[in-house]
């Protein structure tokens, strides 16, 4: 067959009409589906429309220049995926593939940051409260639209139940996003609370003295009440009469002093309360702050109206790299008993503010402290053991007195001590004192450990006797401990628990031969894991 040379191409005749022929073919290629030919990536979005509210009543208007960032809530590479909304206050963003996302939102410019505070979508300003925007192959492209609601205003005034006005207290708008705006009144009682977040909110007045001056009070939306309340605050609200008349609280103050009339700071106190049910006398629970007084000497308490209460101070605050006092005092309890047997007992009525002053004798020169270490695990079965650190001036004899929930218990007076069963699920430590002639003793807390379920020592049971039908096999459980523990037996015949067979021998039945025999040991204690071993294989029986 001829051929012709045409631009250098070799070719056959009809070759142009065979090369459209496969163009055709590779067009129709690329615009139609083919098993094995990957697809176009589908493309997932989230976009919406950021509007913002001046008021309550305003018209929701576009919000430009919002950034907008989409929040992946799975563990992602640290790509960032985010936008500005446009003049309409709309924007686009690319998501990275199906999931769930949150949605932030934040003004891009002064003025704006200055009126809206940063929400997420669903209209919390907490990310923790923000919605969920699912993003799925059945709605590649979510919606999320948002609201700046405006900044409010609240203003008000604090007084007492008389109506002077008293300052000093702090004012806090909580809203339920997290948010925290506060204030402290002035001394007419005045005070703003600027750039409340709108929505739902918790605005509390509460005595920022610590002097248990007043009850706490929250704003009902009219007034101030007892009662725990919330509000919803509407955007932009200038409020002006976010006013609190706050009741006394029911409280003690009492000061301590030395004989000379000084007054004592960094001296600790208690307060015992009187449990009717119980008839035992019980420790405060107070959390975040140590029990001493101030300052100026005083000390501040809210005990419940009605109940039985017994004061004392007790100058037993020692801090190692603190500057150790000169001098200790003598325990006094009101009114100036020197036991607890012998304290006044006081019982307060509701609103009824009961001050005091008590001079404490000299008990004679301090001791310069040491911070104590307590190891162990605190599982019931193990020692928990005290280093009492080196106080000083040496020597210094130590002492030591275990507890459980602050009761002594009974001939644990080492410092090492044994967990036991009743331990479990208390809270052990130990008061340590230290003595030395011509200084006070001391008498200061180890660190309290919350007591755990021991661990039994659990060995790999083992079987003797012979492998024949009609022979009798024993268990031999090894030495579990700590001792006594109770042992209970399972035989099985290659796998299949036998019925009946719980003892700690077994006799081979025909139903045995050629199979192999195991055993299972489970040990229980009180106050301990129940455990579970199972022997290695013993056969083929004869």
């Amino acid at each position: 067959m001829e051929t012709t040379l045409t631009h250098g191409v070799r070719r056959r005749p009809g070759a142009s009409t065979l090369s459209l022929i496969a163009a055709v073919v590779i067009v129709l290629g690329m615009l139609l589906p083919s098993a094995g030919v990957a697809q176009a990536a589908t493309s997932y979005t989230v976009s919406g429309t950021v509007t913002a509210k001046a008021s309550a009543t305003a018209a929701a208007v576009p919000l430009a220049n919002v950034f907008v960032e989409l929040l992946p809530q799975t563990p992602s590479n640290g790509t960032r995926y985010y936008a500005s909304t446009n003049a309409a206050g709309q924007y686009s963003i690319t998501a990275p593939g199906i999931g769930d996302y949150k949605v932030w939102f934040s003004c891009g410019d002064e003025a704006c940051r200055a009126k809206y505070s940063d929400i997420y979508y669903g209209n919390s300003v907490s990310n923790m409260y923000g919605g969920i925007i699912k993003v799925t192959a059945a709605q590649p492209a979510a919606r999320a639209n948002a609201e700046l609601g405006a900044y409010a205003t609240l203003k008000g005034r604090t007084t007492n139940a008389a109506g002077t006005p008293v300052g000093s207290i702090g004012v806090v708008a909580q809203g339920a996003g997290g948010t925290s705006v506060s204030a402290i009144s002035d001394t007419n009682g005045y005070f703003t609370l600027a750039k409340v977040v709108p929505g739902l909110s918790q605005v509390v007045a509460r005595d920022s003295t610590l002097q248990s001056r007043f009850v706490t009070q929250y704003w009902s939306g009219t007034t101030g009440t007892d009662t725990a309340s919330n509000v919803t605050i509407a955007p932009g609200a200038s409020l002006t009469n976010v006013n609190f008349k706050l009741n006394q609280a029911t409280s003690i103050a009492a000061k301590a002093t030395d004989a000379a009339g000084k007054a004592l700071p960094h001296i600790g106190y208690t307060v015992l309360t009187l449990n009717p049910t119980t008839g035992k006398w019980e420790q405060p629970q107070v959390m975040g702050r140590a029990l001493e007084t101030d300052a100026s000497g005083m000390a501040y308490f809210t005990p419940e109206a009605g109940k039985s209460v017994k004061f004392a101070f007790i100058d037993n605050i020692y801090e190692q790299g603190a500057a150790t006092p000169s001098d200790r005092y003598a325990t006094r309890w009101y009114n100036n008993a020197s036991t607890e047997a012998s304290a006044t007992i006081l019982k307060l009525t509701q609103g009824q503010r009961v001050s005091f002053t008590m001079a404490l004798p000299s008990a004679g020169k301090s001791l310069t402290p040491a911070y104590s270490t307590t190891t162990g695990t605190g599982k019931v079965g193990t020692n928990l053991s005290i280093n009492p650190g080196a106080w000083g001036p040496a020597p210094v004899a130590y002492s030591y007195q275990w507890q459980r929930n602050g009761v002594a218990i009974a001939g644990a007076t080492a410092a090492s001590y044994l967990l036991a069963a009743a331990d479990l699920g208390t809270l052990v430590n130990a008061k340590i004192t230290v003595a030395k002639t011509g200084y006070a003793t001391a008498v200061v807390p180890s660190d309290p450990y919350t007591v755990t379920v021991g661990t039994l020592s659990a060995p790999a049971p083992a079987i003797t006797g012979t492998k024949k039908v009609g022979s009798t096999l024993t268990a031999v459980p090894g030495t579990w401990g700590p001792a006594p523990v109770t042992l209970k037996y399972q035989w099985y015949s290659s796998g299949t628990a036998i019925a009946g067979a719980t003892a700690s021998s077994y006799t081979l039945v025909t139903l045995d031969k050629g199979k192999s025999l195991t055993v299972k040991v489970t040990g229980s204690k009180t106050g301990y894991t129940t455990a579970a071993k199972t022997s290695a294989a013993y056969g083929a029986i004869l």
